[in-house]
């Protein structure tokens, strides 16, 4: 506030108040030198008085000598001795304390004229009668007091003088600046009015903020935890809907995120209007809503609401010129049958919600046992990956990479395995995802990374050329989990070239949301030498377009698509398209699951650059990798020799 303030003021009242600052000041110090020389002059003439009340004491004694009878003549020259003494010293004190006085100047000095002849006759043995000597140090005497009295006059008359300029000074700068305050403060009471609203509206706003979603006005998930353990520590049932749009990241991609906003509000709105009284809809965020809903279970009013939204959301909304259409996938759950806490119920109403999503979407799935047991299962694998993380039971093998053109080694894929002593071999499909839902994917990371770094410790000292081998990272967890530092950090404890590792994602993290933040470490990974591919394209949302903004060194083909070679005119048109566009972006195509001989042939015809899979090679332990490329290189030595 107090920079605001000073913003406001004018230079016009800068140099006044100024001005009037260096005005109070210079009243200040004359009126102070004032008092102080006022002050000297009173100690001057108080030592004055001093010096006559002694001169007094003299010629009282030389009076009472000179009238006295008894008294010699060396009595009374010894009292005229010490009379001039102590005249000669008044006479000292008077000159320095009324000396430049011009009031009565001529008395002053024929007085003390008459003094000194007397003193000089009485000094030279004259004859001078002591009386006549305390008749004129009496004269010079009476003078002194009357320029005392004149200088005590002029002092006291002086003081009250400067006291008066002082105050009459300080009153008048008082006023100017009271007056000047008064300017300044007029606009600025506006100005402190307005800020004041200001902040309260900031804290109003910050208030609502803190308990809905700024986007659609709708409940955050704060409020909805919030509510969820205020109705539970109730008797009254309820129950939860919630739904996921179908078909919302395409219009995102295709659309922008702009037409992505209109769909939330929009949606957000007939949420809000299916409600009935009582009822709060909420964003968990990106695409997900969450209805609360009270009533009587028998009268099954969750699955009321839930047709309701359904029917709501299938409806078009308007943005711009685009009739944009999307549904919705719904889950539903029941307290306190389907979860007894906010999380527990929250996660029952997902499973039911996931498991509509995996029939296809649009249709209304309710928690049942058979979810609870797979999601119990799902929690269950949890925590035994978490167990395995700590003691180890996580390994890699390594799938080669061979060229389609020499059937030189190109390098392999690291492939993520568990083994648990309970479940036998977990399909990284099936542990994988519970990693990335339980933000276990950094610590699995170092897990393989350090597994990586180890194999090709070992094949560098067997002077092998492993070429470059390439970890699979999700799109959310390339920028989350700080991959660029991972392995940075790997190369530098392990003594390990960048151009030995790459990062291989999807191509779901590349396009949509959180693209942008992806694409930077993608870049920055290239820059540090780090190999980068995009993996599995060919089946997902994005574009061909897209990958001009990709910094990728190879392409890898879907194994869907690669499947449908032989038997999909389509299917070979769009992987050469593939072939041919990484090449003219300076990378190479990997095709990928490679099953068949006849898939082979139709890759080589194509011109496709690499291919790992089953046709070729099964993945490898890291002694058998050794083995692998020892046997290729002698195999293409004598190949070369012939």
């Amino acid at each position: 506030m107090g920079l605001a303030v000073m913003r406001r003021i004018s230079l016009r009242q800068v140099i006044m108040l100024s001005s009037l600052m260096a005005l109070t000041l210079l009243g200040f110090l004359i009126a102070s030198q004032a008092i102080d020389s006022g002050r000297r002059e009173a100690q001057a003439l108080q030592q004055l008085k001093a010096a006559r009340f002694l001169l007094d004491n003299e010629m009282r004694r030389s009076t009472e000598l000179d009238v006295s009878t008894a008294a010699g003549a060396d009595a009374r020259t010894s009292a005229a001795t010490r009379l001039t003494a102590t005249w000669e010293r008044f006479e000292t004190v008077a000159e320095a304390s009324i000396g430049g006085s011009r009031t009565i100047e001529t008395d002053l000095d024929n007085a003390r004229a008459v003094v000194r002849l007397r003193v000089h006759q009485l000094r030279e043995n004259e004859p001078a009668p002591a009386s006549a000597l305390l008749e004129s140090v009496n004269r010079f005497a009476v003078a002194v007091d009357a320029v005392v009295a004149d200088q005590s006059d002029r002092l006291e008359a002086a003081q009250r003088h400067a006291l008066h300029r002082g105050k009459s000074l300080a009153i008048l700068t008082l006023l100017v600046l009271a007056a000047e305050a008064a300017m300044l403060i007029r606009p600025l009471a506006g100005q402190l009015a307005m800020a004041e609203a200001t902040a309260v509206e900031a804290t109003e706003r910050l208030s609502y903020l803190a308990s809905h979603d700024e986007l659609t006005g709708l409940a955050n998930r704060r409020a909805l935890e919030n509510e969820l353990q205020r109705r539970m520590t109730t008797a009254a049932p309820f129950g939860l809907v919630l739904c996921d749009l179908d078909g919302f990241k395409p219009i995102n991609d295709v659309y922008g995120h702009a037409a992505g906003d209109t769909v939330l509000r929009a949606a957000a709105g007939r949420l809000d209007r299916a409600l009935r009284p009582g009822d709060i809809a909420a964003r968990l965020g990106g695409d997900e809503f969450v209805l609360v809903v009270g009533g009587d279970p028998e009268g099954d009013p969750v699955g009321l609401v839930a047709r309701r939204v359904q029917a709501a959301l299938a409806m078009p909304i308007s943005h711009e010129d685009h009739q944009l259409t999307v549904g919705a996938s719904v889950g539903t759950a029941v307290h306190p049958q389907d979860g007894a806490t906010p999380h527990a119920l929250l996660a029952a109403a997902d499973a039911a919600m996931y498991e509509a999503k995996q029939t296809g979407g649009a249709v209304i799935r309710s928690y049942t046992n058979r979810l609870r047991q797979y999601q119990n299962e799902r929690e269950a694998i949890r925590r035994d990956l978490q167990l395995a993380l700590k003691t180890g039971a996580l390994y890699v093998v390594f799938q080669p990479q061979i060229s389609l053109r020499d059937g030189r080694h190109q390098g392999f894929e690291a492939l993520a395995r568990w083994h648990s002593d309970e479940r036998g071999a977990v399909a990284p499909g099936v542990f994988m995802p519970i990693a990335e839902e339980a933000g276990l994917m950094a610590p699995l990371t170092d897990r393989l990374l350090d597994s990586i770094a180890t194999a090709l410790g070992a094949w560098l000292d067997q002077g092998l050329e492993p070429s470059r081998v390439w970890l699979n990272v999700s799109g959310p967890s390339l920028a989350r989990d700080d991959v660029v530092g991972r392995l940075r950090r790997l190369c530098r404890r392990c003594g390990l070239e960048p151009r030995l590792l790459g990062v291989e994602v999807g191509e779901e993290g590349v396009s949509g949301r959180g693209a942008e933040a992806a694409l930077e470490t993608l870049q920055a990974l290239k820059d540090q030498g780090f190999g980068v591919a995009i993996d599995d394209f060919g089946t997902g949302c994005a574009s061909l377009t897209s990958l001009r903004t990709v910094p990728f060194d190879r392409l890898k083909l879907s194994g869907a698509l690669i499947a449908s070679l032989g038997e999909d005119r389509t299917a070979d048109a769009l992987v050469k398209t593939l072939v041919e566009l990484s090449s003219d972006v300076g990378g190479r195509a990997v095709a990928s699951q490679v099953e068949t001989a006849a898939q082979l042939a139709a890759l080589a015809r194509l011109g496709c650059h690499e291919a790992q899979g089953f046709a070729l090679q099964p993945p490898l332990a890291t002694v058998e990798a050794a083995t692998y490329m020892q046997q290729r290189t002698r195999r293409l030595a004598a190949v070369s020799q012939h």
